[in-house]
């Protein structure tokens, strides 16, 4: 199948379109997003409870403390 041959116009109207879309899509997110206060909780709970150790028949021994 040939090429299609576009002129300007229609060129600069699938770019206005495409930044219209762009706008549109960067207006639904968020600018700064956080962890919620759960997660931090979680992930300092864990490395609290995490051990690791060395020996001297294994490399290291890794432990979930509870």
């Amino acid at each position: 199948m040939p090429m299609q041959t576009l002129t300007f116009f229609e060129v600069s109207e699938i770019l206005d379109n495409e930044l219209q879309i762009l706008k549109k899509s960067e207006k639904k997110q968020p600018k700064e997003m956080q962890p919620k206060k759960s997660t931090l909780d979680f992930i300092t709970n864990y490395s609290k409870a995490y051990s690791v150790r060395s020996s001297q028949t294994v490399e290291f021994i890794e432990n979930i403390l509870n």
